[in-house]
């Protein structure tokens, strides 16, 4: 079924949009039949408590992965720099969204969670292709195999995207949004936070 909604950028806008749409809506000047099932009010401080219950589960997942990283490597630069580079990439993004006055939804959030989960999965294979097998081939030869399969990686997925992000805009707009902000958090991955992260594996390797 259709959803109508509405939004503003402030209370008293907000409170404008919505009383004209009551308006029209009981008016029944739409070329439709309509039938309005419930009203209901939201809370303003629903969303307050929503960005709170977000931001804390952003900071622990970045702790369990963090932990997880160290134990792994037992290395505390390495988790460190794992931390650093999962940062930037939400702060990017997040910088992307304000610039552009994009209203993040859910299913958009879940797409800078899934991001970052990808680009968890390229920091590993650096450290992988550049600390393990460094014995078998150069680091940079390291850094170049591990590169050839993140843009591999990375372009598959953005290229499975595609489909949901024309069909969620068209359909659905928050379907649209999980698949934009993943696409934008693979980008922003490929072209700036895994060469500076691999630049970073370089210098403690070296060292």
């Amino acid at each position: 079924n259709p959803i109508i909604t509405g939004y503003g950028k402030t209370k008293e806008e907000a409170e404008k949009n919505r009383d004209s749409l009551k308006a029209i809506l009981k008016s029944g000047n739409i070329p439709t039949e309509l039938k309005i099932l419930s009203i209901d009010k939201l809370n303003p401080s629903l969303g307050e408590n929503y960005l709170y219950v977000v931001g804390l589960a952003g900071i622990v997942a970045i702790f369990l992965v963090s932990i997880v990283i160290f134990f792994r490597y037992r290395n505390l630069k390495i988790s460190l720099g794992v931390i650093g580079t999962m940062l930037s990439e939400v702060i990017i993004i997040l910088g992307f969204a304000a610039l552009t006055k994009w209203n993040l939804s859910t299913l958009a959030l879940a797409g800078i969670v899934a991001a970052i989960g990808f680009g968890v999965d390229d920091q590993i294979l650096i450290i992988d292709e550049t600390r393990k097998k460094k014995e078998r081939y150069s680091l940079r030869e390291g850094l170049k195999r591990a590169f050839f399969m993140i843009l591999g990686a990375g372009a598959t997925t953005i290229f499975a995207m595609l489909p949901i992000l024309f069909a969620g805009f068209a359909t659905y707009r928050e379907i649209g949004g999980f698949a934009m902000t993943t696409i934008i958090g693979i980008l922003v991955g490929i072209l700036i936070t895994r060469p500076a992260f691999a630049k970073y594996i370089e210098h403690i390797l070296v060292k």
